[in-house]
């Protein structure tokens, strides 16, 4: 095996990037965000994305480069604000030199940060953000986040300014952004709680607190700190630690134009009231700030080129704090897991790869590499610095004790270098520097994806912008890891990610790229496919949804929706099994005769285990509003109940089909009570030639024959025949569901549903759903 891997070269003409570390960053989505002077590209890795595969973007790698893998496709759009030169006119609003923006001659892109998943109407992540000009936004994907669209929903700069002008003596202008990291309160299932904050540091020493409401996509401004006398420049927020049930805790760190780092504490606590009836409790967050009496560096003139955060393996958090040559790490002393604490200083050496190179360039990545506990720091130079056993003793030279010795400063930057000679055009001599803007980790602790340029600064030379181009690059640098680790991490993907990640596809990229070599796949399908039938806790026979004993209002309707997404996506276990039912169809499609065959096997079994829980968590639902059933309902209560009395459902389940069936009579005909003789009316028609499609068509949920051979995809969410183009697919298992009422209604004018399907309860549950219910991805319109 050689010494590197090569599996992505992909160039973004005439683009000028600057370096930070976070120009490169993964959403919770699975999407790559490279920030530009004019735009932020979103990128999307292929691995377990069976949509639109036409599209894809692929990049020639030479095969000596590749090995025994294949080169990744991606896809690719953009982020980008037409209006980028008409930003707020602050001299109309200020004379004060506090006021003054000079970005508002040239205005760039200089700040971007994502939200956690679900934070977006549509059930993504959103991407605030910040220009030059100190104007800040939130904006969303449309109808197709692969490859479509990205839309400004919010401008929050003027709620910001509405905010400030009440406060007498503060400048509104901001400096810096951050999305802290999605909170967790303890609670199971979780229910869909707004936790997450966007904080804005500004000129003035203070950070605004901002929560994103979907209802109406508007912006709540929590309070205003003061942390500081001078510019705040850098915000950091370390992961939510939950100290109890309802309670979480975090350490936001920020970093000022004069060099003083300080800290203060978040909590964040659930307040539940106690409302008339609710179908789940809908508690309200109280967010509280404490500064730290002391600064973790005091003031040294010194500006700070980055501030991270990093989650170590063993459970603790360590501040990473860049200045030009140093590197300052800090541990809480109040940190019971961590082996060292306060402030350790790491002075950067320069490494001797161009004759540009010098350990005073600013960082333009931080990343931690958990299987072996190594933080690297990566330059603009393109060099690379490792500080070896961060949980325990930080330092620059490995241990002698330790296998992975090439895993050096040294080695490391030689091998970027090599990349950087084999993939640029043309000879590369000692003046060209391999400038690296961002650097980030790809798919395991060895493999790394950046973006570079090539400069030559020592000639002083003038690069037009249109001649500027970046490369974005993806990589092993390192050993590759082993089988047996590999199968460690598929276990603690496989068990411990449920509750942080609720996308299927970031959690399990690192594996799907593994598995893209065919040597690995091969010797590992047997015990793949053995975790992949682990068995699992029936959580659904916990539910309990309280029963509607007061007539059904809207705001008893949003409590109703809330429900169902905390019971159809709050417990962890049905996460896991719609994470194996993603990794069992990426084994067969990779697979070839029997074993394709076995594969098949494992997952239909996951697959009925997953459709035999959703099944129960909509029969108890729909249990529990009979009172408020009407007619247009009654077709999706005949299909629940159809559905529990197949012979694969449990006793249980069918026992709890036939109590609905029971209880709902009254709104079903009477001859249903005869088995296999349902009303013409309740039954659905051929679209094709309009004959009735027997209810025993249920068992295959996925596609409906109708007796002259006609065949209709059914939707996911509501097995309804999809009888309009107007839809939605799932990009991992391409399952294909109604779009909500609500989208339909905007995009077409009318409600694109059939006339079985007009009962409030298909609505709310479409509108509910915006992840696939087998496998956990997201929905795109090719529409």
């Amino acid at each position: 095996m050689s010494e590197f891997n090569v599996y992505t070269i992909l160039n973004v003409p005439t683009v000028i990037a600057f370096p930070s570390s976070r120009s490169l960053q993964w959403t919770s989505d699975g999407q790559l965000v490279f920030v530009t002077k004019s735009a932020v590209y979103v990128l999307t890795p292929e691995h377990g994305i069976n949509v639109d595969t036409e599209s894809l973007v692929k990049s020639s790698v030479p095969k000596t480069l590749l090995e025994d893998q294949q080169a990744i496709g991606w896809f690719r759009t953009m982020v980008h604000d037409s209006k980028l030169m008409e930003g707020t006119r602050w001299p109309d609003l200020s004379q004060a030199w506090g006021a003054v923006s000079l970005g508002s001659i040239d205005a760039s892109i200089t700040s971007v940060t994502c939200s956690p998943s679900a934070t977006a109407t549509s059930g993504r992540s959103l991407i605030a953000l910040m220009t030059s000009n100190m104007d800040i936004s939130f904006w969303s994907a449309g109808k197709n986040y692969l490859k479509g669209e990205w839309q400004k929903i919010v401008d929050i700069t003027p709620t910001l300014l509405n905010y400030f002008t009440v406060m007498e003596g503060v400048d509104a202008s901001t400096a810096s952004i951050l999305q802290s990291q999605s909170t967790y309160f303890g609670l199971l299932p979780h229910p869909p709680l707004p936790g997450s904050l966007l904080i804005i540091g500004n000129r003035g020493g203070s950070a605004s607190f901002l929560r994103y409401q979907t209802r109406g996509s508007t912006i709540k401004i929590e309070t205003n700190v003061s942390l500081s006398h001078t510019w705040i420049t850098h915000i950091a927020v370390s992961p939510w630690t939950l100290t109890s049930n309802g309670q979480c805790t975090s350490y936001l760190a920020f970093g000022t134009s004069d060099g003083v780092v300080g800290l203060a504490r978040l909590n964040q606590t659930l307040a539940t009231e106690e409302p008339s009836f609710a179908f789940i409790q809908n508690p309200s967050i109280v967010l509280s700030i404490q500064k730290a009496g002391e600064s973790i560096l005091d003031q040294d003139k010194a500006g700070i080129t980055a501030l991270e955060w990093v989650h170590t393996a063993g459970g603790s958090d360590v501040l990473v704090v860049c200045k030009p040559g140093i590197v300052y790490l800090w541990a809480s002393p109040e940190a019971t897991r961590s082996a060292w604490s306060g402030l350790r200083s790491l002075v950067l050496e320069r490494q001797k790869i161009s004759s540009g190179t010098s350990p005073f360039h600013p960082v333009s990545g931080v990343s931690y590499t958990e299987h072996n506990d190594r933080l690297l720091i990566t330059l603009f130079d393109g060099s690379i610095h490792v500080i070896h056993e961060l949980s325990k003793d930080p330092r620059w030279n490995p241990s002698t004790e330790n296998e992975d010795v090439d895993f050096i400063s040294k080695t490391l930057s030689q091998r970027c270098r090599s990349i950087f000679t084999k993939v640029e055009s043309g000879p590369v001599d000692d003046k060209a520097m391999n400038c690296i803007n961002g650097f980030a980790i790809y798919g395991s602790g060895s493999t790394f994806v950046w973006a570079h340029e090539s400069s030559a600064p020592s000639d002083f030379s003038y690069k037009h912008d249109a001649k500027h181009s970046s490369t974005i690059i993806v990589a092993r640098l390192g050993e590759a890891i082993d089988d047996s680790e590999f199968v460690r991490r598929l276990l603690g993907a496989l068990v411990n990610s449920a509750a942080k990640h609720p996308v299927s596809l970031q959690v399990l990229r690192p594996l799907l790229f593994g598995l893209r070599n065919q040597h690995r796949l091969e010797r590992l399908r047997p015990e793949l496919l053995k975790i992949l039938q682990t068995p699992s806790d029936d959580y659904s026979t916990k539910i309990v949804i309280p029963r509607l004993t007061v007539p059904i209002s809207e705001e008893l309707r949003e409590s109703f929706r809330a429900s169902l997404v905390t019971h159809l996506f709050g417990w962890p276990e049905i996460t896991l099994l719609r994470m194996r039912l993603s990794l069992a169809d990426f084994i067969w499609k990779w697979s070839n005769g029997l074993q394709q065959v076995e594969c098949g096997q494992v997952a239909l079994g996951i697959l009925n285990i997953i459709s035999q829980r959703t099944l129960r968590t909509l029969i108890r639902h729909v249990a529990a509003v009979i009172g408020s059933l009407a007619a247009s309902d009654a077709p999706l209560v005949q299909r629940l109940i159809a559905q529990s009395q197949f012979s694969r459902s449990p006793i249980d389940l069918q026992a709890e089909g036939e109590a609905l069936r029971i209880a709902t009579d009254h709104l079903l005909s009477t001859d249903l009570a005869a088995p296999g003789a349902p009303s013409r009316e309740l039954t659905e028609l051929c679209p094709a030639c309009h004959v009735p499609i027997a209810l025993k068509e249920l068992e295959d949920i996925n596609s409906a024959i109708c007796p002259n051979g006609h065949s209709w995809k059914r939707c996911s969410i509501t097995t309804f025949i999809l009888s309009t183009p107007w839809v939605r697919t799932c990009v991992g298992c391409s399952r294909k569901a109604f779009l909500p009422p609500s989208v339909s209604l905007k995009v077409t004018g009318a409600v694109q549903l059939p006339p079985l399907a007009q009962g409030w309860v298909v609505a709310d549950l479409l509108e509910t759903v915006h992840q696939c219910l087998f496998c956990n991805n997201n929905f795109v319109s090719l529409l």
